[in-house]
């Protein structure tokens, strides 16, 4: 402590000097952290200036310079190990540097230049030539600059940096090596033969498990190798180092592949791990045992394997929910355990089939001993069964209802002491004993749960009736000690332990909605009433006190369970109730590899279109992915994106019902093989290039046209007038805002245009951009050949959904863009369509992404109705997203004529989906097709979102 903040006159009185240094250090933290953000800001704005990617070359040649007069490359320097070029050994003498980057390369620390000169045969040329080849050439064309880089590698499972401007190799030595990015692709290291010989005349099966830990799925996954490598020829894959069941796994596999770093679990990493797999061992299919596979889900989609995944878990918040639409998409067949599991995956994502699930439960699995322990004798396991046996049962002389799992939310022990103290005063005091064992983690990984746990229990009365032991390795003296079990998980799909308690003959209560279990209860009239309503703990009590004091219908229900679950659980039974699962994956998988094929050799497909600005796919890859996930369902009703111009592929699929059975035949592909018949499938599409090139050129000016544009944010006025700018047409503008002192300010903005009328006017803030056009604007609109509607487009609704801001400007710039310029003309191409083709009535931007009538079908039924009872709702549509477009009014009666007021519009704020607003915005070109016309949409390229 220094004598300064010991004697500091300002330290109030009564805090201590450790605590006033600290409260200043805190205050000057705060400072530099906002100085620190200011000056982040401050050069983000300098590097994204055209004044700084002007100067780019000056800088550089200032740098070398720079670098020349410190003496680089005139210092000594020790050697480096695998004679790698050291750090600041730059120029020598007499030379010169034709680019800085070569410097950069030197500096370092990762070029070995004698490899280099010898793999890209350079001869005796100096360390900066062979810096200044690798800059110029090598690096393009995949010279590995030391053994540890691949530059070809590096680009390819780094797209995103792949074209940097400093290079591949000074990225991975600045940013890459310390962010753990990849740079090698060396498969085989993660390739190890197991126990078993390689037969080639048996089929090869890919199994895999997310971990090898002594747990429900993996334990799962060991049983299946062993009931399958009597057939095939088994390669397990074990994605991560957890677990102390890797030594079982070798033993059952002829091969085994893993555990990853966790660099390598990436997607492009995977894809092309999963095709070297598929190249090297010719699977005959894939099962992957848990969506936690969904990684190695990439790797197997992109090779076209045929692959079963077993789902064994619950979509339970953001991560696992897009792990769980991601591994349902990439695989060609997915089993779940529960009918609750599915509707909630289902649910998660509404639109989506599930015509790729199946449900049916796994079967009861046999525990692997523990390896590290020594092998008991049978007197030596007898005894231990005994004494689980004797601290179950306790004194033998009151029933025991038994619980496991453990000790966390998910397996429920609060719910187990519920449903104890409801069956306790049924049956009065001391007239049962309750026993759940299961490990309680230490410290909890669910915070206070465990203490709120033990608190309930001190509560509950139940005293040293209730009894909570730890997790032991062989449940079977447990079994035999309890009367009942209960299974009191919030969620767990077909609990292991519940199928062992059958088998054992023992009644098991469990809630319904919570696991598969109860619902494999209910099928039966004589075990239904052991499913209890979901959670309640007053019913299972219930149920419980009943089955303890009545000891002959515990022994009904028990031998019918142990009847049952002796037929169903077998595990040759689920193997078997695979098989035709697998042969659905196969034909599908085949169909695929057709679909493939067609579409890689046809141009209609559109990479750049289907994929989102951020991917990086090549053509292959988005051929492929488009048509997996178009067979899985996810593009059957819902969101998907575009996968050729002017094409819709739902409503296509719409009007050709083969397409929604297997081997569900690509939609595209299927067109394509048709010869591309015209429906309402397609529609015609406007690029400039063509449009500038059409007879009509300049017809537009003969029509009488008019542009809406609603504007809450004045400021985006400037945008609206620059596009305009790109146009000759004459334009008379009716300009609506929300207020008063709005309008004023778009009158000041808008008095430049001098090509038409500008009439703004402030309307109530209801309705978004849609009310004003339709009430306050319609009868004006009306009066013209054509109007447009657009508007200020922010979208900040879309963090509410955890999507960014700048995802809606790019939007708003697509939209302007498809419908004024700047890039063309496109206002004026549009009204020479509208000129010379008098049946168009709509025109609206070909946007990359379908969405379809998310939550808006039955609102956009009932306004039909309202315009017309005979106007149909297609199950499929293709509309103005962001309800931006073109239109002839009479192609827009019906809505005209609805009459809208302010009141018939919800008040903000309004939600992202799901009002009259968004009905209306898809209910456009229904209204224009029901009145006779046509459609077109517009496509500027290299303008997408």
């Amino acid at each position: 402590m220094s004598d300064a903040t010991q004697n500091d006159p300002d330290r109030p009185a009564g805090t201590s000097p450790e605590a006033w240094e600290a409260r200043r250090l805190a205050e000057r933290i705060a400072i530099l952290e906002g100085e620190n953000q200011e000056l982040r800001q401050r050069m983000d704005a300098m590097l994204g200036s055209t004044s700084w990617r002007v100067t780019r070359p000056v800088r550089a040649a200032v740098e070398t310079l720079r670098h020349r007069r410190s003496g680089g490359g005139r210092r000594a320097a020790p050697a480096r190990p695998g004679g790698l070029h050291p750090p600041g050994h730059h120029v020598g003498p007499g030379e010169t540097v034709s680019d800085p980057k070569s410097v950069w390369v030197l500096d370092t620390g990762l070029f070995d230049a004698a490899a280099y000169r010898a793999t890209a045969r350079l001869g005796a040329v100096s360390d900066l030539a062979a810096a200044e080849h690798y800059v110029a050439r090598g690096e393009r064309e995949g010279l590995r600059p030391n053994p540890h880089f691949d530059p070809a590698v590096y680009a390819d499972l780094h797209r995103e940096v792949a074209g940097s401007d400093i290079g591949l190799l000074i990225h991975y030595a600045r940013y890459g090596r310390t962010e753990g990015r990849t740079a090698l692709f060396e498969p085989e290291r993660d390739i190890r033969p197991g126990a078993r010989p390689f037969d080639p005349s048996r089929p090869t099966l890919l199994l895999a498990c997310h971990e090898a830990s002594r747990t429900g799925a993996p334990i799962l996954g060991w049983n299946l190798a062993r009931h399958l490598n009597g057939s095939h020829n088994l390669v397990v894959v074990l994605l991560n180092p957890v677990g102390d069941l890797a030594d079982l796994f070798v033993e059952e596999a002829a091969f085994v592949v893993g555990p990853f770093r966790k660099s390598q679990l990436t997607w492009f990493y995977m894809a092309r791990f999963g095709r070297h797999l598929a190249e090297r061992f010719a699977f005959e299919a894939a099962l992957c045992n848990s969506i936690e596979c969904q990684p190695l889900l990439v790797g197997l989609a992109s090779a076209g394997v045929p692959t079963v995944t077993l789902v064994h878990e619950y979509p339970t918040g953001p991560e696992s929910q897009a792990r769980l639409q991601s591994g349902m998409m990439l695989s060609g067949q997915v089993v779940f355990d529960a009918e609750t599991q599915r509707e909630a995956a289902l649910a998660c994502w509404p639109g989506i089939t599930g015509r790729n699930s199946q449900v049916f439960h796994q079967g009861a699995s046999e525990v692997p001993a523990d390896p590290r322990a020594p092998a008991a004798s049978p007197e030596a396991l007898a005894a231990k069964r005994d004494a689980v046996f004797r601290a179950v049962r306790g004194d033998g002389t009151r029933p025991v209802v038994l619980g496991l799992g453990t000790v966390s939310m998910r397996k429920g022990p609060d719910l187990f002491v519920s449903c104890a103290m409801a069956a306790a005063r049924r049956l009065g005091p001391r007239a049962a004993r309750f026993v759940w064992i299961g490990h309680t983690p230490k410290p909890h990984p669910e915070g206070l749960y465990g203490d709120w746990l033990q608190d309930q229990v001190k509560r509950s009365g139940l005293g040293i009736d209730l009894v909570f032991l730890d997790a032991v390795d062989d449940l079977e003296g447990a079994y035999a000690a309890a009367d009942a079990v209960m299974i009191s998980s919030r969620l767990d799909p077909f609990p292991n332990v519940a199928m062992d308690a059958a088998l054992a003959g023992r009644p098991v209560v469990c809630f319904a909605g919570a696991n598969g279990f109860a619902d494999w209860l209910a099928e039966d009239p004589v075990t239904a009433p052991l499913s209890v309503g979901y959670l309640d703990a007053d019913r299972a009590g219930a149920v419980l006190a009943t089955l303890l004091a009545e000891p002959e219908r515990r022994a009904v229900m028990g031998a019918a369970l142990r009847e049952r679950s002796g037929r169903e659980f077998p595990m040759a039974r689920y193997i078997d109730r695979l098989a035709p699962v697998f042969a659905r994956a196969k034909a599908i998988a085949a169909q695929e590899r057709d679909d493939v094929a067609l579409l890689l050799a046809d141009d209609t497909f559109a990479a750049e279109l289907w994929q989102d600005p951020h991917e990086h796919f090549t053509r292959e890859e988005a051929v492929r992915l488009h048509v997996r996930k178009a067979a899985s369902g996810q593009e059957a009703e819902q969101y998907c994106r575009r996968p050729a111009l002017g094409f819709v592929p739902q409503t296509y699929a719409d009007h050709h019902p083969a397409l929604d059975a297997v081997p569900y035949p690509n939609p595209l592909a299927h067109w394509i093989r048709a010869g591309k018949p015209s429906g309402p499938w397609t529609h015609p599409v406007l690029t400039p290039e063509a449009a500038m090139a059409a007879p009509a050129r300049g017809a537009g000016t003969s029509l009488r046209a008019a542009l809406h544009i609603h504007l809450h944010y004045p400021e985006l006025a400037g945008d609206m007038l620059a596009a305009l700018a790109a146009n000759t047409a004459a334009l008379d503008l009716f300009v609506s805002t929300t207020a008063p002192e709005k309008a004023e300010e778009l009158r000041a903005r808008f008095a430049p245009y001098d090509r038409g009328r500008v009439i703004v006017a402030a309307c109530p803030n209801r309705g978004r951009d849609v009310g004003p056009m339709l009430t306050h604007f319609a009868e004006a609109l009306q009066g013209y050949d054509v109007f447009g509607h657009i508007h200020g487009k922010r979208s900040l609704a879309l963090t509410s959904v955890g999507l960014s801001v700048e995802l809606g400007t790019r939007w708003h710039g697509f939209l302007l863009q498809n419908l004024l310029g700047d890039l063309a003309p496109m206002a004026d191409l549009i009204l020479d369509r509208f000129a010379a083709d008098p049946a168009l009535g709509l025109v609206f931007p070909e946007d990359p992404n379908l969405t379809g009538w998310s939550l808006d079908r039955e609102i956009a039924r009932d306004i039909a109705r309202r315009m017309d009872p005979a106007m149909e709702i297609p199950r499929s549509i293709d509309f103005p997203i962001g309800t931006m477009f073109w239109a002839r009014p009479a192609a827009l009666k019906p809505l005209f004529d609805l009459g809208l007021g302010w009141d018939d519009y919800p008040e903000e704020p309004v939600p992202i989906d799901g009002t009259m607003l968004h009905a209306l915005e898809r209910l456009l070109p229904v209204v224009a097709i029901h009145a006779g016309f046509g459609l077109a949409t517009t496509h500027v390229p290299g303008i997408t979102r």
